[in-house]
């Protein structure tokens, strides 16, 4: 606990400091802490103080940052909200953010973007898994499933799609389809 106090005390410092040199430039900067800070309660599973966090940053980077690979940041940065709206249980609120994080990669229009794509994708299925809506689920876990297909391939993608198809399988069950999801 105390590593983790010094951890968010020390990043809500360097958050001060630049805030305080209050030069338009320094955004992106202040985003990366507030998302550092979230990170730190979301990995103590204090998600609603996490969730505050992500949120500024996701703000701040959506109106400071200039460089080229903006989009690529902001959607990291909604995937640490959708995280913990996830752990939260607010699936509605997963989904949307999901979304807004997977259109993000999309427009990228990089194959690099590939895994991410898939991940948002997986996510969003899960939620839906989570309510009971096995068909949305099944949706959004077989776009997961193509999207890992195209990338390039490697030993955590073939575990990713592992998980994505025993996702699959678990969908086709739970909607009584045991034909398919063998």
């Amino acid at each position: 606990m105390k590593m983790f106090i010094q951890a968010v005390a020390s990043f809500e410092k360097a958050k001060a400091i630049l805030e305080n040199i209050g030069e338009a430039s320094m955004g992106e900067e202040i985003a990366d802490a507030s998302n550092m800070i979230g990170k730190c309660f979301h990995q103590k599973g204090k998600y609603s103080d996490g969730l505050k966090h992500f949120m500024e940053a996701a703000l701040r980077w959506q109106y400071a940052s200039k460089n080229e690979s903006k989009d690529n940041d902001l959607a990291v940065f909604y995937q640490n909200l959708d995280r913990c709206f996830f752990e939260m249980k607010n699936f509605n609120e997963a989904v949307a953010s999901f979304e807004k994080s997977k259109t993000l990669l999309e427009n990228i229009g990089e194959a690099s973007m590939g895994e991410k794509i898939a991940a948002a994708s997986n996510m969003i299925g899960k939620c839906f898994y989570e309510q009971g809506e096995y068909s949305d689920a099944l949706k959004h876990l077989l776009h997961a499933v193509s999207a890992l297909k195209h990338v390039k391939k490697q030993r955590s993608t073939d575990r990713k799609m592992a998980w994505y198809c025993f996702r699959v399988a678990k969908n086709f069950f739970q909607m009584k389809m045991f034909k398919e999801a063998v």
